[in-house]
């Protein structure tokens, strides 16, 4: 999937229409998702995208860091009595399993 398909998607799911900055997140998103598939790092010249069994995932991440803008860093929000809470980029990301190798 490229990476105008997923904005697509972004825009399709949130209702809204912001290129730019779906772009931006899902650029995040792509970061730390590779960060956690390849906590050792990955080979140094190798250009290496988001595998197609977690694009969902970044997308899903990527809205999730959009939603959550203006809030970063909150814990727990309660006002009126509602409280408010969100799935967590932990739990998200939870749903990754790193890739290994033995050393050469």
């Amino acid at each position: 999937m490229t990476i105008e398909q997923k904005i697509d998607e972004m825009i399709t799911l949130l209702g809204e229409e912001d290129s730019e900055l779906y772009e931006v997140y899902l650029l995040q998103a792509r970061e730390k998702i590779l960060n956690k598939l390849y906590p050792f790092g990955c080979e140094a010249n190798k250009k290496i995208d988001v595998p197609d069994r977690y694009e969902r995932l970044q997308i899903e991440l990527a809205i999730t860091l959009y939603n959550m803008r203006g809030v970063e860093g909150q814990d727990k929000h309660t006002e009126n009595g509602i409280s408010r809470s969100w799935r967590s980029e932990t739990q998200i990301l939870a749903e990754l399993t790193p890739f290994a190798s033995l050393p050469l």
